[in-house]
């Protein structure tokens, strides 16, 4: 298992196991680990691991785990800048394909978006974020 595989490992497993705000704050930090470097606000292929890796768990998450999911999805969607190691172009490729992925679980951010809980909010931030994609 390469470094890469094992933070999405453990960024999922923390995600799955959140149960309250501190927990959820931990997993939305680990879930950005994987994705690349936190606090540079960049992201690797890792990232599509990670993605790849959290959809088919998405439905069982509890909601906190689903908090920090989202909000991690919001902050490498909206914010984080690839960082592939490879130039612009090989950057600009991974942004395409990490930004179709997140928009193609859309209607799990619409189903949460609309059922009361520690994650709607998350959710319709995210949400917005598509809008303001459309409108540009």
């Amino acid at each position: 298992m390469s470094s890469g595989e094992a933070l999405v490992t453990l960024a999922l497993h923390t995600a799955s196991a959140a149960k309250d705000a501190h927990s959820s704050q931990l997993a939305y930090e680990r879930l950005l680990d994987a994705a690349g470097s936190n606090h540079a606000g960049t992201y690797n292929e890792d990232a599509l691991r990670l993605l790849f890796s959290l959809r088919p768990i998405s439905s069982s998450l509890p909601s906190w785990g689903v908090r920090a999911a989202l909000e991690a999805l919001v902050d490498l969607y909206g914010s984080f800048e690839p960082d592939t190691g490879k130039g612009k172009a090989a950057d600009a490729i991974l942004k395409a394909q990490l930004r179709a992925l997140v928009r193609s679980m859309r209607p799990w951010f619409v189903a949460t978006a609309s059922t009361p809980s520690e994650a709607q909010a998350s959710a319709r931030l995210l949400l917005e974020g598509f809008e303001g994609d459309q409108a540009t």
